[in-house]
């Protein structure tokens, strides 16, 4: 997870989310991470995967969420699915559910940042439609 402030001073957590024309994962919420170019270090990497406005790759939109609104009721949604025996976990995120496994790190961080509790998010699973 990656914290900065927004324009009003808020601690925010950065979260992207990959543009439509990609042939693969378009659309999908994601922290930010991914590879590691060729030649490319580490910690340039990092800076370029959180600058993504400023990548001519335009692969995704990065978004920052004030932490403070992950405490907002309804945070997270557990719903059973048939083909599992685990509940799927999703957050609301900038007007849309976002499922685990991004939702279950977002979770778990609010967790932690906002809580202070020691909470395991391996218990949860995926929505159909990411098992494809």
């Amino acid at each position: 997870m990656t914290v900065v402030a927004n324009a009003a001073g808020e601690a925010c957590f950065v979260i992207t989310r990959r543009v439509s024309t990609l042939r693969n994962h378009s659309g999908q919420w994601a922290l930010p991470g991914g590879r590691i170019d060729e030649g490319e270090e580490p910690s340039h990497a990092a800076l370029r995967e959180l600058d993504l406005r400023q990548n001519p790759r335009e692969v995704a939109e990065a978004y920052r969420v004030p932490i403070a609104g992950l405490d907002a009721p309804g945070i997270p949604k557990l719903f059973d699915i048939p083909q599992s025996d685990r509940p799927v976990l999703s957050v609301r995120i900038l007007g849309q559910d976002i499922f685990a496994p991004t939702a279950a790190l977002v979770f778990q961080f609010r967790e932690l940042a906002i809580h202070g509790r020691d909470t395991r998010v391996a218990q949860y699973d995926q929505p159909l439609f990411a098992w494809r």
